[in-house]
């Protein structure tokens, strides 16, 4: 399998796993919600998981967002210019959000080590945190290597259309 294809499977396999997060989440909440509402006895550690459940939503999905091209961007400006601009513009701003992820990427590894090292749980039930905070900087890492794959494919459109 090469690894364009290995990538689609693992950025899709990582989707699902936040989609799924996502209707945990919505369970937990209404379940909690629910009982607060007519036992008057809200779910003890709800808030907790659903913290934790928002980290995998956010990490494991940026990959795929950006893949689908569903982040947000503002084009007023960059619309208005001729293709080449535009491509050239793309590369500029991908080149920058790629230099500044891979920042993130480093300083939050150190930071999941850290975390790891001291032995952080969540204060009401105890879950360890080092396993959410290592999912930061692989989701970080997958969505930089989309952005590689975004540069390269900036760089052909803008070599090709020289030809």
């Amino acid at each position: 399998m090469n690894s364009a294809k290995l990538l689609i499977k693992a950025r899709s396999s990582f989707n699902l796993v936040g989609l799924a997060s996502i209707a945990a989440m919505m369970f937990l909440t209404s379940v909690d919600v629910a009982l607060r509402y007519f036992f008057n006895r809200p779910m003890k550690g709800a808030f907790e998981i659903s913290e934790l459940l928002m980290v995998i939503v956010v990490f494991l999905g940026m990959a795929y967002t950006q893949s689908v091209k569903a982040h947000v961007s503002v084009d007023i400006f960059a619309s208005r210019l001729p293709v080449k601009s535009q491509l050239i513009v793309d590369i500029i701003t991908t080149a920058l959000s790629l230099s500044f992820f891979c920042l993130v990427v480093w300083r939050s590894a150190l930071h999941a080590v850290y975390v790891w090292q001291s032995g952080e749980y969540t204060d009401l039930l105890q879950i360890p945190m080092a396993p959410f905070k290592f999912l930061v900087p692989f989701g970080i890492g997958l969505f930089c290597i989309e952005l590689i794959a975004d540069l390269v494919n900036s760089f052909k459109k803008l070599l090709g259309s020289k030809r």
